[in-house]
């Protein structure tokens, strides 16, 4: 007879309807098998070393039906049990420390500092050979990257190689400083900010320098490291990609140097504000590669030309580029920019003739060419764009021929001025049809005739500027009639009479302030003007 100890709940009823709980008896049966279930079987059995026989039902729990253990290996097996838990516990330690140890000695820079600006700290310290092959991976990804820009520049890879270079000094900064790795994302966005900061002369900068503790407008000086770069100052990003760049106050920042050529990486870019630094040529002609760039302004800076690169900027809407240096003839290929609505190139030294490719930018709305060397004639086809608002050519003393009638033909022109040029010519008498101009500035000229009394056509005007010309006859009265006019210069012609009391009330009655300044100085003044009505007399 075998004997078998159950570790089971079984519930024995004999046919006098007795019961016992034998979950903590031990039963002996002889050959007893059975089913989940309730089952009537008769076999001889003892409990608690009594014998009895009857017929007896016997129930099994059914969750845990037919296992049964031998009482002789029991122990056996919980020791097995054990013996197999431990050698389990000791195989995942092993493996976790195997994995510890490659990941600190194999690659000890692996962080992630572009999407989270919590800090981080490296492992490890990097090792001079790991430091070569990260050089050398960068290398090729820029230079897979650099293969699908407009023209890539000569030289790039060699910059990796020269340890004072920006590029060197940037690439050491990633490494050791940042702690950033080949698969950190936008690995390269954070190197061509590094290396635009070094080009630039970063570590002088007016505001949020390197390790600067107090940083301006809330942000994160530049080249914090293990901090996303989308917070330190200046940058902007959309998406996890730099979509602006903001360095121009009205004092700059002390940017000094060139524009890098790994600008071109950030292709997302819409926006870079330059202005009221140092920043020179050349302009890399990589920067054509910012297809998405609508916004260009480096003005007050020191930049003698633009690069070819520049006129691939097809997206390009506003660019201003005056107070610098530019040198030579106006590009005929400004035309090709046909999204342009704002072209600043006042403040130069730019020669040659206006080009006439400008009519092609139907959707400019100003036009500031003003304080340059410009000579000839403007051409007329620049006046077929409708949509101009402002127009200034203004302090170009070789410019000459007469005052355009095309200008009559612009609905939405707000601003004209010629002053200081060698124009001469009448007013037409179409520029009495601008209804919505505020400023007429015809000061230093050879204009000529006598003022038209449709001047008091004009309902906008605020600015009526005609000193230093050869107009002659009397100040007609309807100029007094103009309800926003607010400076009248009439000075230095050859008009005469008494300044209409249209105009001499306005000035001591009205509560806005009439700059009028003429002729009405001396014993006896070409233009009779009390201290009452005109502000300055000559």
């Amino acid at each position: 007879m075998n004997e078998t100890r159950l570790e089971r709940n079984i519930t024995v009823r004999t046919e006098a309807e007795n019961s016992l709980e034998a979950s903590n008896s031990h039963v002996r049966v002889e050959s007893l098998e059975w089913n989940s279930g309730e089952e009537d079987v008769e076999r001889h059995f003892e409990i608690d070393g009594e014998n009895q026989e009857a017929l007896v039902a016997v129930t099994v729990d059914p969750i845990v039906e037919g296992i049964v253990i031998e009482d002789d290996d029991h122990d056996n097996v919980k020791f097995c049990r054990r013996k197999l838990c431990l050698y389990g516990v000791i195989l995942v330690l092993s493996i976790s420390v195997v994995s510890i140890l490659f990941s600190v000695l194999i690659r000890p820079h692996v962080v992630s500092p572009t999407f989270s600006p919590s800090t981080f700290m490296p492992s490890a310290a990097p090792t001079t050979a790991n430091f070569a092959d990260f050089k050398n991976t960068l290398i090729i990804m820029t230079s897979n990257v650099g293969a699908k820009i407009i023209e890539k520049e000569s030289g790039i890879q060699d910059n990796f190689r020269n340890k004072s270079s920006a590029q060197y000094r940037a690439l050491k900064w990633l490494y050791y400083d940042d702690g950033a790795a080949l698969d950190t994302p936008n690995i390269l966005q954070r190197y061509t900010l590094a290396v635009f900061y070094y080009t630039t002369g970063g570590d002088d900068w007016l505001h949020c320098s390197q390790g600067d503790k107090v940083c301006k407008n809330r942000k994160i000086s530049y080249l914090t490291p293990h901090v996303n770069e989308c917070l330190w100052f200046g940058n902007k990003c959309q998406d996890g990609h730099i979509i602006s760049l903001s360095f121009g106050t009205s004092i700059g920042n002390n940017l000094q140097g060139t524009i890098p050529s790994e600008l071109a990486f950030l292709n997302k870019i819409t926006f870079i504000d330059f202005t009221n630094n140092k920043l020179k040529s050349p302009l890399p002609n990589t920067i054509g590669n910012l297809t998405s760039l609508s916004s260009l302004y480096l003005y007050n800076n020191l930049f003698e030309e633009l690069c070819d690169g520049f006129f691939h900027l097809k997206s390009l809407q506003f660019f201003s580029i005056y107070g610098n240096q530019l040198r030579g003839t106006i590009s005929s290929k400004f035309g090709e920019l046909t999204h342009l609505k704002i072209l600043s190139l006042q403040l130069n030294v730019l020669t040659g003739t206006i080009p006439s490719h400008l009519s092609r930018l139907k959707n400019l709305k100003e036009l500031y060419l003003f304080h340059n060397s410009i000579n000839g004639t403007f051409p007329e086809e620049v006046l077929e764009i409708k949509s101009l608002e402002r127009l200034s050519y203004a302090n170009n003393f070789q410019l000459s021929g007469t005052l355009p009638s095309k200008i009559g033909s612009l609905p939405y022109l707000t601003e004209y001025s010629v002053s200081n040029c060698n124009l001469t010519g009448i007013i037409p008498d179409e520029y009495f049809n601008l209804t919505v101009i505020e400023s007429f500035k015809f000061n230093s000229n050879k204009l000529y005739g006598t003022l038209s009394t449709l001047i008091g056509n004009f309902q906008s005007l605020i600015s009526l500027e005609l000193a230093g010309n050869n107009f002659t006859g009397s100040i007609p009265f309807q100029i007094g009639n103009i309800p926003t006019l607010r400076k009248l210069l009439l000075q230095n012609n050859s008009l005469f009479g008494e300044m209409p009391e249209t105009i001499c009330d306005r000035q001591r009655w009205s509560s806005r302030y009439l700059e009028i300044e003429a002729d009405c100085a001396g014993e006896v003044p070409k233009v009779k003007c009390d201290e009452f009505c005109c502000t300055k007399c000559y």
